[in-house]
């Protein structure tokens, strides 16, 4: 296939501000297309990106470490994602939401407000412990809406999460996912740094500048919420390479398809997780295109699943059409502040998948050309 125009696209994005450098890798099944390094992974000292670049991932720590863990969960020890979580683990008992569910947390419409700035308040504390002090910050959460009616995307919900899956499994998150999920399916570079610990030696991309941490994040998680925890949270953390996330993807494909020779994911909770003949815009944990605009453009089916992250970070997968795309990016480095309002990154992501999906030869648009 001839990709010029695409490479063409991407050298575009770096012309204009959209980022300072990126890796795209483009898949059909379990084949690498195209699949390249362009720019800078850090300005200040100019290292080129490489295909190896290892990224803050951000938001796609949601779909690809905690609701792996949980479908993990629901596969090993019969976790029920549609009970009350105040029945599944004691320390939410008492709380004003124990009521809600594990799903409506993967969906985004427990009730939680989107965010709220947790660090202001433990980094000028004392405490070896900021994830237990931020827990408790938890725990006193309200509700803005009924759960189950409306949706509001919500990095509370999965800090949430987090805590259920080391309450019913035992073992902190990264760890179980490890053990459980990455390492058995023979990924090794899909990792949370842990900050009591040396951050692990890899080429990583820079991200931001932080006023208040005062140093250029490179392998610290660009997340503060993320950072004040230790570096390891449900809504963000997690750090890995375009080639570990297609590793992890064309996974999920094949055995979603039945093209495993040796399945891991279990096929029917795959199809039960991905409500594709339900017209839903959202599966648990991971996006869905929109009916009438997404960030993966106007070709992907509405049989897709992806994630952004803030950092640059995408992903989308056609489940049926078997077509990945994988674009990283660090538009936050040096900041996330520009002239620009919104982002660059917001209408170049949907011009670079109809680009890609036209070059592909995917000329059936399955919704109207994106548009602020």
């Amino acid at each position: 296939m001839d990709f010029d125009r695409v490479d063409q696209l991407m050298r575009a994005g770096m012309d204009t501000t959209v980022f300072p450098g990126a890796v795209l890798l483009v898949f059909k099944e379990d084949r690498i297309e195209f699949f390249e390094p362009y720019g800078m992974s850090d300005l200040f000292s100019q290292t080129l990106m490489t295909r190896e670049t290892v990224f803050d991932l951000a938001s796609l720590t949601k779909p690809l470490a905690t609701t792996l863990a949980v479908m993990e969960l629901v596969r090993r020890s019969g976790l029920c994602i549609d009970r009350p979580i105040g029945d599944i683990i004691p320390d939410f008992g008492g709380t004003a939401w124990n009521h809600v569910t594990t799903r409506q947390l993967l969906c985004h419409s427990a009730g939680f407000r989107a965010y709220h700035p947790y660090y202001l308040q433990l980094k000028d504390i004392r405490d070896s412990d900021h994830k237990r002090t931020l827990r408790q910050c938890l725990l006193k959460e309200s509700l803005v809406y009924p759960p189950g009616q409306g949706r509001i995307y919500s990095d509370i919900g999965f800090m949430i999460l987090e805590w259920m899956i080391e309450q019913f499994s035992g073992y902190r998150m990264d760890r179980f996912l490890d053990r459980n999920v990455y390492v058995p399916i023979g990924l090794n570079g899909l990792y949370f740094n842990d900050l009591t610990q040396a951050v692990k030696k890899a080429s990583y991309a820079a991200t931001e500048w932080c006023s208040w941490r005062h140093v250029l994040l490179i392998g610290q998680v660009h997340d503060d919420n993320a950072w004040i925890a230790g570096g390891i949270c449900g809504h963000a953390g997690l750090f890995g390479s375009a080639m570990e996330i297609y590793r992890l993807l064309v996974r999920l494909l094949m055995d979603y398809r039945f093209e495993s020779e040796d399945c891991f994911f279990d096929r029917s909770i795959l199809c039960a997780w991905f409500p594709f003949q339900t017209g839903a815009e959202i599966a648990p944990g991971f996006d869905m295109p929109g009916k009438n605009h997404s960030s993966c453009g106007q070709y992907f089916s509405p049989h897709s699943i992806g994630h952004l992250g803030f950092t640059g970070t995408s992903f989308w997968m056609d489940m049926e059409k078997g077509i990945g795309v994988i674009l990283l990016t660090n538009r936050v480095h040096p900041s996330r502040y520009s002239r620009y309002n919104p982002p660059l990154i917001r209408t170049f992501r949907p011009a670079l998948h109809d680009g890609i999906m036209r070059t592909m030869g995917n000329i059936s648009p399955c919704r109207p050309e994106f548009s602020l």
